[in-house]
């Protein structure tokens, strides 16, 4: 009995020799237990012998209780026990009693909490959970009528339905035309608790494991069964999908009203920045977004060349209200400023300086005009210039340059108008004179005939003014009649026509004579050198804070980055001009001065943060990522070299790049897949899917890594495997087990050449538990 009890009490459990040599003092005391009369009350009792494996039994059940439930003694107990109630009838129903504790110990321990857990979303405490049921399951299930595996298969389905669940909800947000700041908080709850489920490694790698099962068991429905990636990325699909929709009815809303739609995109272009502050959504959506934006920049290109092409207009008046009305509905898109900075500016700079060439233009040709009496048609032409100029007021509330060239040149038509004016009527004045001399000459030879003519002696008084006979004096007056009388005639013309063009010139003098003269106002040269510089430091800041998180992740930062060099350079080249200092207040000169020590602040943030996530991803194992990550973050750094350097951040960078150059030396140091105990902690599958991946995509040093890693886990595994049949049977059982989830958890490739040794084991498995059973 004493040998029994010490077999009972051992690791290695129960043996059948054990229990077949108690129970063959068993039996033979139970034949002879008709003798105790004669004999005597000493005689062993069957019923002592009973009641000592029962007595043994509740001792190893109390010291049990504070065991982990997959304990190794907890199933060598019951196994124990099974095979003792096999023998002995009398034990059947306190091994029953002692499973139905067992299994309210495995429901109030592990499974009542777990709907609570899913629901409060502990995914990491329903992962242990789980990973515990999983260790339970050589231990218990057998015992328990299969309600471990049972319980496992339930919590994997609740939790899978509870995350299918997030979907399903984001559906009927989606179906909105027009998402609201709540809607995207929800949306990024959602997707929240999703990444957190899936990268949850311990959870993923159970719901693998689960979906492995299935595969293998032929369960028709693991058609419909996700793991959590998939799950994860039909919830990104759908938002990229309602994402695509918004800009399809962008592309429609051009298509029907052209540059019109300018105005009516704007609310669809916040919605499609709103669901791109989703984790994941920007990358996964910049190409669509950058190229939506790019097709609206377009179209406001597009008032550009019509602004040209109105301006190209012939010689004649121009309308330009539909310009107008052009550069009103342009301002309302001045929002692409927070997408593109300064693409609304560098339009409107263009426009404006076609309107300016337009306008030198026409002063020049005013400039060239003749304003004298040799040429009375100029004024016409001056007319038409400054009627031009008048059109364009309607366009000086967007663009108010215009105002300053409109009244320069309306001063300048004042004085020359003003000038010529005076010319004429000085030319005038003379006229008038001319006509006096002709009426006194005229008079003075009249005066000479009537004393002629009263005069005797008429020869005489003749040759006294120079005239042989009366009818040299008479021809002589009838010329000076006709010439006077022709030069009446020319007079009275030239003073209509001077009259004329007086009366003009003073109406155009009184239209614009409340034109009063303006000069630039060196205060308005000073503001609005300040805001540009206020401008461009702050659009310069903007670019580089956007570089953060970016920087490592865009494989083309250039285009930013070319504009914080250039707008540094010209940042340095205002602080080296003294002039220009001199025209800026102190605030300003403050802002400059500080401006060198806040950018490099700014950029070796932004890198550093770049080199902390590279960091993550090589830390998780993600090599591709990590070894992109690091190529754009070179191309950055080299990019930004002539403007910007960092001792600092140049070592960090170096020992970021001499850290991936041994990096495959490192996984080979970590990663040494020796003990398959240990593959459900570290999966085999997930390391060298990674490593893989990144060789396939043109890193070839992993290579080597990756069929390093694959022999040795061939090799350990193949060990593993010829271990098991040196086992005793029942040890044989736990390894079989043990090798059976690790090869679960092997790649495709690997499981592949292990397959049929795997069936080998499981037939052997069977096997033993047949001829047990029928011992």
């Amino acid at each position: 009995m004493r040998k029994f009890n010490r077999a009972l009490a051992s690791q290695d459990g129960l043996k059948d020799e054990d229990i077949r040599e108690y129970k063959t003092a068993h039996d033979y005391i139970q034949q002879i237990e008709n003798l105790r009369k004669h004999l005597g009350s000493k005689l062993v009792s069957t019923d002592i012998l009973i009641e000592n494996v029962r007595s043994e039994l509740e001792k190893r059940s109390f010291i049990l209780k504070e065991q982990d439930l997959y304990s190794s003694s907890i199933g060598i107990h019951l196994d124990n026990f099974h095979l003792l109630k096999n023998f002995f009838k009398q034990l059947e129903s306190y091994y029953i009693k002692t499973c139905k504790d067992f299994t309210e110990r495995f429901e109030s321990t592990l499974i009542q909490s777990v709907p609570e857990l899913i629901s409060t979303n502990e995914f990491k405490q329903v992962a242990e959970k789980l990973l515990i049921i999983s260790k339970c399951l050589p231990v218990l299930n057998h015992h328990l009528n299969g309600k471990v595996e049972e319980n496992y298969h339930n919590i994997i389905k609740l939790i899978l339905q509870y995350l299918n669940s997030f979907s399903e909800k984001a559906n009927s947000i989606l179906t909105k035309i027009t998402l609201s700041n709540t809607d995207i908080e929800i949306l990024e709850n959602y997707m929240i608790l999703l990444r957190t489920a899936k990268e949850t490694s311990s959870l993923q790698d159970e719901i693998s494991k689960y979906i492995e099962i299935m595969k293998i068991k032929n369960d028709i429905s693991i058609e419909t069964i996700k793991d959590l990636n998939k799950i994860y990325d039909e919830f990104i699909v759908k938002i990229i999908k309602y994402f695509d929709e918004i800009n399809s009815r962008i592309k429609d809303l051009f298509e029907k009203n052209g540059n019109h739609a300018l105005e009516l995109v704007e609310q669809l272009v916040i919605q499609m920045e709103m669901i791109r502050t989703l984790p994941e959504i920007e990358s996964e959506t910049a190409r669509t977004f950058y190229h939506s934006i790019q097709n609206i920049r377009g179209y406001m290109q597009q008032w550009q060349r019509d602004a040209e092409h109105l301006l190209d207009h012939p010689p004649g008046k121009i309308n330009f209200r539909p310009l107008r009305r052009a550069l009103l509905r342009l301002k309302k898109t001045k929002w692409i400023d927070r997408i593109f900075p300064g693409s609304y500016d560098s339009l409107m700079c263009h426009i404006r300086e076609e309107l300016e060439e337009h306008v030198d233009q026409l002063e020049h040709h005013l400039q060239k005009l003749d304003f004298t009496l040799k040429c009375p048609e100029n004024i016409r032409l001056a007319q038409e210039i400054i009627e031009k100029i008048e059109s364009m007021k309607i366009l000086e509330h967007t663009i108010p340059e215009l105002t300053n060239y409109r009244d320069r040149i309306n001063q300048y038509f004042l004085r020359i108008t003003k000038e010529v004016f005076d010319h004429i009527q000085k030319t005038f004045n003379l006229s008038d004179k001319t006509t006096n001399e002709l009426n006194q000459e005229l008079m003075e030879l009249e005066q000479i005939k009537t004393e002629y003519e009263q005069l005797y002696p008429a020869r005489i008084s003749l040759r006294k003014f120079g005239y042989s006979d009366i009818n040299q004096v008479n021809h002589e007056i009838e010329n000076l009649k006709i010439r006077h009388h022709a030069e009446l005639e020319k007079i009275e013309t030239e003073k209509y026509t001077i009259e004329s063009q007086l009366n003009e010139l003073n109406i155009i003098i009184q239209r614009y004579k409340h034109l009063t003269s303006s000069r630039i106002d060196l205060g308005i040269i000073k503001h609005d050198l300040q805001d540009s510089l206020n401008k461009m430091i702050k659009n310069t800041k903007s670019h580089a804070y956007w570089l953060d998180g970016k920087i490592e992740r865009q494989e083309d930062n250039r285009e930013e980055i070319r504009e914080i060099n250039e707008n540094i350079t010209k940042i340095r080249i205002v602080l080296n001009r003294y002039r220009i200092m001199e025209l800026i207040d102190e605030q300003t000169k403050s802002v400059l001065q500080k401006f060198d020590n806040e950018i490099n602040q700014i950029l070796s943030t932004a890198i550093l943060n770049g080199i902390k996530n590279i960091e993550i991803f090589i830390n998780g194992n993600s090599f591709l990522e990590a070894e992109q990550c690091m190529e754009n973050l070179i191309h950055a750094q080299q990019d930004l070299a002539d403007h910007y350097t960092s001792k600092f951040v140049n070592s960090k960078t170096e020992e970021l790049k001499t850290r991936l150059n041994n990096l495959t030396d490192e996984i080979l140091q970590f990663y040494d897949f020796a003990d398959i105990n240990n593959y459900s902690k570290n999966p085999p599958r997930d390391l060298l899917d990674r490593l893989k991946k990144v060789s396939s995509d043109g890193y070839a040093r992993y290579t080597q890594v990756y069929n390093s890693l694959m022999e040795k886990i061939r090799v350990n595994f193949s060990l593993a495997v010829d271990k098991v049949h040196n086992n005793s049977s029942k040890d044989r059982s736990a390894k079989i087990r043990s090798i059976k989830n690790a090869f679960y958890l092997l790649p495709d490739e690997l499981k592949t050449i292990f397959q049929l040794q795997i069936d080998q084991l499981n037939q052997l498995n069977i096997d033993e538990d047949q001829s047990m059973k029928f011992d």
